[in-house]
């Protein structure tokens, strides 16, 4: 069975890191090459069954050739080398690509989101991201993931 490896390629990737001003710079940076992004901000916690039905958190959705493809906060949507767009999940990230120029990502070791806003807080030996910490999550019931 024969086996490949992976051409080194550089991609440019932005972080979805949630809220309308980051939605939007999203959008604008897709529609440059033609690609049409949309931003749902995440709906209110459901009070009935009927409302239930329509909740879902602060997510982006990704016109791709291949079909529609939702990108959560705190993932990467990432342009590829064909000018396509796609979102992809940090920890795939991390395995796959290394930084070039910039400051290295820090993740958060409660919720594993990349948090380009600093700062980073430690409680006990581990680093929170400023989100984790404000909600007092711990490694055991993160409210973040």
């Amino acid at each position: 069975m024969p086996k490949f490896r992976k051409r080194p390629v550089e991609i440019e990737a932005r972080l979805f890191s949630g809220g309308y001003d980051n939605g939007e710079e999203l959008h604008n940076w897709n529609a440059e090459f033609g690609v049409e992004i949309e931003w749902f901000n995440a709906t209110p916690p459901a009070r009935t069954r009927v409302e239930a039905m329509y909740e879902h958190p602060e997510h982006l959705v990704i016109h791709t050739l291949e079909g529609k493809m939702q990108g959560p906060v705190g993932w990467w949507i990432i342009k590829g080398v064909e000018n396509e767009f796609y979102a992809c999940e940090p920890a795939i990230v991390e395995k796959t690509y290394e930084r070039i120029g910039g400051p290295v990502m820090q993740l958060c070791e409660c919720c594993g989101y990349p948090r380009e806003k600093l700062p980073f807080e430690s409680r006990n030996g581990v680093v929170y991201c400023q989100v984790c910490w404000d909600v007092g999550c711990d490694l055991q019931t993160c409210d973040v993931r």
